[in-house]
């Protein structure tokens, strides 16, 4: 099992982001932060929601039917590329360099539950292609040549492709495997991550490398790689909160998350109890500092069962609050959103800080948190973290803060949309600097579509009279 790490995102006709490209990859530590600051509907969420598709497909699930709203008006299609870096887990040595790039394309079909024509979403012109890394004494580590696995894209394959290598299988096989791919296709999923065509590189590709990198890809999307977007965060003021639990913090080990209602009693199976209870005791160790005296408590009240017979532990969730030798104790339910928002996504963090082979993305994490709070946490993960954060931000106080590597911008340049702050002296304030931008920046690289403020205050003033009937 090796690391995976996102080094690239390369999105084209998706939402309002005709083309944009962002690089995630430094030579300065061992952290990798990508804060993407932007005015609103610039093309921020947008890749949160790339990596979204991203997870799904790698995960071998079938894409909803509303994802061709994401292709952009007008257009036929959508193309979303990857890169990624796979590395020992015990050291920061590269082995191997990813792309993964696919197109979605809407579909008429016919429904035969509805009886109705619908349009769904087709993964077309699927590529998988690696190159390894070789060491050099005189040059150091260089990449070789690309391979490719898997091209559904052409009839002519590359002779190390899965389908190549299956020549030699009999008539049946091979037939199976274009079932496979026309099933894929109808079900919106990806060929390339079927679980069947997983299977068949376990089974019957003696190759290790690519079953390495299968296998790898495999379990980060699975368990490494987790999309939180701002539909998620809604849910928590509707009394949601998304507990995370895992079957160990060290590499290699499995994580999963299941979401917990914040009723005044929870159920969970008696079988994540004890593991429950200490995911409670490492996120307490954190959530204390970064809010005094606050802590998360628990107390099994009964046992139940579910309609399976699966044993249920029935627990009643408080927030604890030290102030001296007075504790007040209230149902976490009644916590602000802000607090509740911290804790939902407090336990990634903890797993992205020390683990190199978590990813996690969040659409709007400034949102509720106090902007101050936000840059220490900030400030502190992009130094010390060995994970990957993505997030998107309106607050501009991490800017002061973090390395400019960590940081890019949204431009209102569709065919442009993300570029990296350059010409930043080390004496620079780079929230200043944004500032000025803003203000001066003008054509296809600004990074903000002015408003005339005359023109607005005589929008306001005909809207009034439009709305009180004068």
């Amino acid at each position: 099992m090796l690391a995976v790490r996102i080094a690239r995102i390369e999105i084209c006709k998706l939402k309002n982001v005709a083309y944009g490209r962002v690089d995630l990859l430094n030579d300065r530590y061992r952290s990798s932060v990508l804060g993407l600051y932007g005015q609103n509907g610039s093309g921020k969420t947008t890749l949160i929601n790339a990596l979204s598709l991203l997870k799904t497909l790698m995960s071998g699930r079938r894409l909803k039917a509303d994802t061709v709203n994401l292709i952009a008006q007008g257009q036929s299609a959508a193309s979303l590329a990857f890169d990624f870096v796979l590395s020992d887990l015990d050291c920061y040595q590269q082995r191997y360099y990813v792309t993964y790039q696919f197109d979605i394309k809407p579909e008429e079909t016919f429904d035969s539950d509805s009886g109705k024509h619908i349009t769904i979403p087709y993964i077309v012109n699927e590529k998988l292609e690696y190159r390894e890394y070789k060491n050099n004494e005189d040059d150091g580590q260089k990449l070789s040549r690309k391979k490719v696995i898997l091209d559904t894209s052409r009839k002519t394959v590359a002779p190390q492709t899965i389908f190549a290598q299956l020549q030699r299988a009999t008539a049946h096989e091979q037939y199976n495997l274009e079932l496979i791919r026309g099933l894929a296709l109808t079900l919106s999923q990806s060929f390339v991550f079927h679980h069947k065509i997983c299977q068949i590189f376990c089974e019957k590709i003696r190759n290790p490398a690519l079953q390495q990198i299968m296998e790898s890809l495999q379990f980060f999307a699975a368990y490494g790689l987790y999309c939180i977007e701002s539909k998620e965060f809604n849910l928590i003021t509707s009394d949601l909160l998304l507990v995370h639990l895992k079957k160990g913090l060290n590499d290699g080990q499995n994580y999963e998350a299941i979401p917990i209602v914040l009723s005044s009693e929870i159920d969970i199976p008696e079988i994540f109890f004890k593991n429950f209870n200490s995911i409670l005791d490492s996120l307490n160790i954190v959530l204390t500092e970064i809010i005094p005296g606050l802590s998360i408590e628990v107390e099994q009240v009964g046992q139940t069962t579910d309609k399976n017979g699966l044993r249920l532990c029935r627990m009643a969730v408080y927030s604890c609050r030290n102030n001296g030798n007075t504790q007040r104790k209230v149902a976490l339910q009644l916590e602000s959103d802000g607090i509740k928002k911290i804790i939902s996504i407090l336990q990634l963090l903890i797993y992205a800080y020390n683990s190199k082979n978590i990813t996690i993305a969040i659409d709007e994490l400034d949102a509720g948190i106090f902007e101050y709070l936000l840059g220490e946490i900030l400030s502190i993960f992009s130094t010390g973290a060995k994970g990957q954060l993505i997030f998107t931000s309106h607050n501009l106080r991490p800017l002061e803060i973090m390395d400019k590597i960590f940081v890019a911008f949204t431009t209102v340049n569709a065919n442009k949309r993300y570029v990296r702050p350059y010409n930043i002296k080390k004496n620079n304030n780079l929230r200043d600097v944004y500032y000025r931008d803003i203000q001066v920046k003008a054509g296809e690289d600004a990074f903000y579509d002015a408003t005339d403020s005359a023109k607005l205050q005589l929008a306001f003033s005909k809207a009034g009279r439009i709305n009180n009937g004068v």
